[in-house]
């Protein structure tokens, strides 16, 4: 009876061995997963801030290239344009936060100056010395705006890097 006794606990030790063993396996394999996971997870948000980013980037250039090909931008334009980016608070830095800011004013100033210019000038005997001060005010900021769709894709481009 010893000898089964023994035998026996040979065999369950054995069993118990490679029991054991397994489970370690499907621990590391576990952990594995687990990494592969988080992996994945940290990709998808980053994919996501992409997504959200270049869609602010695409209205930045949309309200320019509005600005660029029409005489004037109501102040509807801008209210749907800073809608529209509004988010740019949490996705970027200061830096894109404030030319979009900037973007805004200088669409209203734009604007400020054309409507003077119809007030003013429109028909209305004015000095020379005024009319040519507002038309170079709007030549200015018209000027500006031209530049504004090379300075976008330059001051996004950091944001808009992929990465691993």
């Amino acid at each position: 009876m010893t000898a089964l006794a023994a035998v026996a606990g040979a065999v369950f030790a054995g069993i118990y061995t490679w029991i054991t063993r397994r489970l370690v396996r499907v621990a590391i394999q576990q952990r594995e997963i687990i990494a592969a996971q988080q992996k994945l997870q940290s990709a998808q948000v980053k994919y996501m801030l992409y997504e959200r980013r270049l869609r602010v980037f695409g209205e930045v250039l949309n309200f320019i290239e509005i600005v660029n090909t029409t005489l004037d931008t109501e102040m509807e334009q801008r209210s749907i344009f800073m809608k529209e980016t509004a988010e740019s608070t949490y996705i970027f830095g200061k830096d894109i936060q404030n030319y979009i800011h900037k973007i805004s004013s200088k669409a209203g100033e734009l604007h400020a100056s054309i409507t003077k210019h119809k007030v003013r000038f429109g028909g209305l005997p004015n000095s020379n010395k005024d009319r040519i001060a507002c038309e170079e005010e709007m030549g200015k900021l018209r000027i500006w705006f031209e530049g504004q769709d090379y300075e976008a894709k330059t001051k996004f481009a950091p944001y808009l890097k992929i990465e691993d």
